[in-house]
Protein backbone atom coordinates (compact mmCIF):
# COMPACT_ATOMS: atom_id res chain seq x y z
CA UNK A 1 0.00 0.00 0.00
CA UNK A 2 2.89 2.44 0.81
CA UNK A 3 4.15 1.75 -2.62
CA UNK A 4 1.24 3.03 -4.38
CA UNK A 5 0.92 5.58 -2.34
CA UNK A 6 4.71 6.87 -3.11
CA UNK A 7 4.32 5.28 -6.66
CA UNK A 8 0.76 8.05 -6.67
CA UNK A 9 3.02 10.60 -5.13
CA UNK A 10 5.84 10.66 -7.70
CA UNK A 11 3.77 10.76 -11.15
CA UNK A 12 2.08 13.26 -9.75
CA UNK A 13 4.85 15.43 -9.11
CA UNK A 14 6.84 14.54 -12.33
CA UNK A 15 3.42 15.78 -13.79
CA UNK A 16 3.88 19.12 -12.13
CA UNK A 17 7.14 19.54 -13.20
CA UNK A 18 6.36 18.64 -16.69
CA UNK A 19 3.16 21.25 -16.75
CA UNK A 20 4.94 24.06 -15.00
CA UNK A 21 8.07 23.76 -17.39
CA UNK A 22 5.04 23.86 -20.42
CA UNK A 23 3.46 26.89 -18.78
CA UNK A 24 6.79 28.47 -18.80
CA UNK A 25 7.99 28.23 -21.81
CA UNK A 26 4.75 29.38 -23.45
CA UNK A 27 5.38 32.59 -20.94
CA UNK A 28 8.64 33.12 -22.15
CA UNK A 29 7.19 33.00 -26.20
CA UNK A 30 4.43 35.36 -25.27
CA UNK A 31 6.69 38.02 -23.41
CA UNK A 32 8.77 38.14 -26.86
CA UNK A 33 5.57 38.60 -28.42
CA UNK A 34 4.73 41.33 -26.41
CA UNK A 35 8.53 42.43 -27.17
CA UNK A 36 7.86 42.63 -30.72
CA UNK A 37 4.42 44.74 -30.13
CA UNK A 38 6.36 47.29 -28.09
CA UNK A 39 8.96 47.46 -30.58
CA UNK A 40 6.67 48.20 -33.68
CA UNK A 41 4.43 50.74 -31.48
CA UNK A 42 8.12 52.99 -30.85
CA UNK A 43 8.63 52.65 -34.70
CA UNK A 44 4.76 54.37 -35.24
CA UNK A 45 5.49 56.57 -32.32
CA UNK A 46 8.78 58.26 -33.71
CA UNK A 47 8.42 57.73 -37.93
CA UNK A 48 7.35 60.72 -39.94
CA UNK A 49 3.87 61.27 -40.34
CA UNK A 50 3.27 64.73 -41.98
CA UNK A 51 0.94 65.09 -44.98
CA UNK A 52 3.76 65.85 -47.14
CA UNK A 53 6.20 62.78 -45.81
CA UNK A 54 4.09 59.99 -44.22
CA UNK A 55 6.08 56.59 -42.98
CA UNK A 56 5.67 53.40 -45.09
CA UNK A 57 4.31 51.90 -41.45
CA UNK A 58 1.17 54.24 -41.89
CA UNK A 59 0.82 53.23 -45.72
CA UNK A 60 3.51 55.94 -47.10
CA UNK A 61 0.73 58.20 -48.29
CA UNK A 62 -1.74 60.77 -46.82
CA UNK A 63 -5.03 61.10 -45.63
CA UNK A 64 -4.46 57.90 -43.59
CA UNK A 65 -7.17 55.47 -44.96
CA UNK A 66 -10.71 55.93 -43.15
CA UNK A 67 -10.87 51.58 -42.54
CA UNK A 68 -8.70 49.43 -40.95
CA UNK A 69 -6.00 48.85 -43.40
CA UNK A 70 -2.86 45.95 -43.22
CA UNK A 71 0.11 47.95 -43.80
CA UNK A 72 2.58 45.57 -42.95
CA UNK A 73 2.98 41.68 -42.39
CA UNK A 74 6.39 39.85 -41.75
CA UNK A 75 7.35 37.04 -39.74
CA UNK A 76 9.60 36.95 -36.92
CA UNK A 77 11.70 35.09 -34.36
CA UNK A 78 9.77 34.45 -31.46
CA UNK A 79 12.79 32.12 -29.76
CA UNK A 80 15.53 31.40 -30.99
CA UNK A 81 18.45 28.85 -30.11
CA UNK A 82 21.30 29.87 -27.63
CA UNK A 83 23.81 28.33 -30.39
CA UNK A 84 22.88 30.35 -33.21
CA UNK A 85 20.10 33.37 -33.06
CA UNK A 86 19.58 32.92 -36.57
CA UNK A 87 17.89 29.87 -36.26
CA UNK A 88 14.33 30.23 -34.69
CA UNK A 89 12.52 27.38 -33.31
CA UNK A 90 9.26 29.17 -32.87
CA UNK A 91 8.08 32.03 -35.28
CA UNK A 92 5.39 34.32 -35.53
CA UNK A 93 3.73 36.20 -37.72
CA UNK A 94 3.35 40.90 -36.74
CA UNK A 95 1.02 42.73 -38.47
CA UNK A 96 0.10 45.84 -38.51
CA UNK A 97 -3.06 47.91 -39.06
CA UNK A 98 -3.37 52.10 -39.53
CA UNK A 99 -6.81 53.69 -39.35
CA UNK A 100 -7.32 57.37 -39.73
CA UNK A 101 -9.09 58.33 -36.24
CA UNK A 102 -11.03 61.61 -36.42
CA UNK A 103 -11.76 62.32 -32.17
CA UNK A 104 -14.12 65.56 -33.36
CA UNK A 105 -16.83 64.91 -36.19
CA UNK A 106 -16.79 68.38 -36.86
CA UNK A 107 -12.38 69.11 -37.63
CA UNK A 108 -11.83 66.05 -40.01
CA UNK A 109 -8.86 67.90 -40.59
CA UNK A 110 -7.90 67.52 -36.55
CA UNK A 111 -6.61 63.12 -37.43
CA UNK A 112 -4.59 61.21 -35.73
CA UNK A 113 -3.21 57.42 -36.78
CA UNK A 114 -4.55 54.69 -34.91
CA UNK A 115 -2.08 52.09 -35.16
CA UNK A 116 -2.83 48.32 -33.81
CA UNK A 117 0.09 45.23 -33.57
CA UNK A 118 -0.49 41.99 -33.31
CA UNK A 119 1.81 38.84 -32.91
CA UNK A 120 0.36 35.46 -33.39
CA UNK A 121 2.28 32.46 -33.08
CA UNK A 122 1.26 28.79 -32.55
CA UNK A 123 3.06 27.14 -29.06
CA UNK A 124 4.18 23.50 -29.57
CA UNK A 125 1.01 23.42 -32.50
CA UNK A 126 -1.30 24.55 -30.51
CA UNK A 127 -3.47 27.86 -30.29
CA UNK A 128 -6.57 29.60 -28.51
CA UNK A 129 -8.17 27.08 -26.58
CA UNK A 130 -5.72 24.08 -26.55
CA UNK A 131 -6.58 23.50 -30.37
CA UNK A 132 -4.40 21.91 -32.18
CA UNK A 133 -3.41 23.93 -35.87
CA UNK A 134 -4.66 21.36 -37.94
CA UNK A 135 -7.98 21.45 -35.94
CA UNK A 136 -10.60 23.31 -38.44
CA UNK A 137 -11.68 26.66 -37.08
CA UNK A 138 -8.00 26.64 -34.95
CA UNK A 139 -6.39 30.13 -34.11
CA UNK A 140 -3.39 30.76 -33.35
CA UNK A 141 -2.40 32.39 -29.64
CA UNK A 142 -1.40 36.31 -30.32
CA UNK A 143 -0.19 39.09 -28.45
CA UNK A 144 -1.59 42.85 -29.35
CA UNK A 145 -1.26 46.36 -28.72
CA UNK A 146 -2.92 49.56 -29.94
CA UNK A 147 -2.00 53.56 -29.96
CA UNK A 148 -2.97 56.66 -30.82
CA UNK A 149 -0.25 58.91 -32.98
CA UNK A 150 -0.79 62.51 -33.72
CA UNK A 151 0.89 64.25 -37.18
CA UNK A 152 4.47 66.12 -36.37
Amino acid sequence: MALAVLGLVAASSIYTLFSTNRYTATQRVVSSAKALCQERIDQALTDSLTTSNTSALFGGAWPLPAAETLTSTETVPLYVTEENTNIALISGTRKTWVTAFTPVASNPAFVFARVRVRVEFWDHGRGLGNRKSTEAGAQPLFYEMTTLRSPD
